[in-house]
């Protein structure tokens, strides 16, 4: 059976109610693990700002990768939503533990190089994401990306979840 893990962003969100992963896996009958990025990080208690200053500044970002890798023990699909994504990307590349990634508003994603994606790996934005990487990084980092149109960075958090799942259906092959 496919696995699939989901990584929080940094506000601990999506809530249920707008959760990609909860809702493949309930549709799929997938196999679901959640993990809470500040909790990944160690630092549960940060505010959000001081959370993102930690992980990408101080160096938590490695820490939080490494709790990651020690805790996939089977090959899954990745859903990482905005930084969970780029420490979900960072653990990959050092142990393969997914077999593919999605990456929904994983704009330190444009921080990372080709290295990072040696599997099949996707990042969906909203249209009016300013912190995207660019088109000209995708083709760098050979990522598939998909924006959606009229939103921003929180897409995943206003959209019904039904609205953009097909994207993901298609990306992981994923059949009923």
């Amino acid at each position: 059976m496919t696995a699939l893990i989901s990584i929080s962003d940094i506000h601990n969100g999506p809530d249920i109610d707008h959760c990609l992963a909860g809702f493949l896996a309930a549709k799929y009958n997938l196999s679901h693990k959640r993990f809470s990025l500040p909790e990944l990080a160690g630092k549960p208690d940060l505010s959000a700002e001081e959370l993102h200053q930690t992980l990408f500044e101080g160096g938590a970002a490695i820490d939080a990768a490494e709790r990651l890798i020690a805790q996939v023990d089977v090959p899954s699909l990745l859903i990482g939503y905005s930084a969970g994504g780029t420490i979900g990307a960072m653990a990959n590349s050092v142990v393969q533990i997914f077999e593919s990634q999605l990456f929904v508003s994983s704009t330190r994603l444009r921080h990372l190089t080709a290295s990072h994606f040696k599997v099949p790996s996707l990042c969906l934005f909203g249209q009016y994401d300013e912190h995207q990487p660019s088109p000209d990084w995708h083709k760098e980092a050979l990522v598939e990306r998909y924006e959606v149109a009229e939103f921003g960075h929180d897409f995943y958090k206003e959209l019904p979840v039904e609205s953009w799942a097909p994207l993901a259906e298609q990306f992981f092959e994923l059949k009923g």
